[in-house]
């Protein structure tokens, strides 16, 4: 079983949130504020509201980049290798850096020798990511990854001919 886990985001139900908030910026990313009641009320302001899901009241806070949170992220996963027995990742994006991609596969070698780990990211030839495509965005962690998922279509899977 693979498992999609991530530090890109944060759910408002995490026990965490307030001991995460408590360190300003390291975690959570500044921003505008806004999104689902809940994080207004609780949060104030100062943060970048990411997912909602209405029917189970659960927002997300955006988390900003490399920091201490990333240690908890790598211990998490020794954790479920070891007790649970995942056999990978799937991850949807990379939040984090390539030492902490090396710290990931590590720790799933370690425990799970046979783990997969799979990368999914949608074009980011846009505006807002600098016209840059995925492959040139996480190319320092491809030597980590088993397999890529570009878009909806799998890399490792050929596209059918049209026509």
């Amino acid at each position: 079983m693979k498992i999609y886990y991530t530090v890109r985001e944060l759910a408002n139900r995490a026990p965490e949130v307030f001991t995460l908030r408590s360190l300003g910026e390291e975690v959570f990313a500044p921003g505008a504020g806004g999104g689902y009641s809940w994080l207004q009320e609780h949060l104030g302001s100062n943060y970048i509201a990411a997912w909602f899901v209405p029917e189970l009241k659960d927002a997300a806070i955006v988390t900003s980049g490399v920091s201490r949170w990333h240690n908890f992220y790598v211990e998490g996963l020794d954790w479920l290798a070891r007790n649970v027995g995942i056999d990978g990742l799937y991850i949807d994006d990379v939040a984090f850096d390539r030492l902490t991609m090396k710290r990931v596969r590590k720790v799933l070698d370690r425990n799970r020798p046979e783990a997969l780990i799979d990368l999914h990211s949608a074009n980011q030839y846009n505006v807002r990511d600098g016209f840059a495509s995925s492959a040139n965005l996480y190319l320092e962690h491809f030597p980590y990854l088993t397999r890529l998922w570009f878009g909806s279509t799998s890399t490792t899977t050929p596209r059918p001919t049209i026509g």
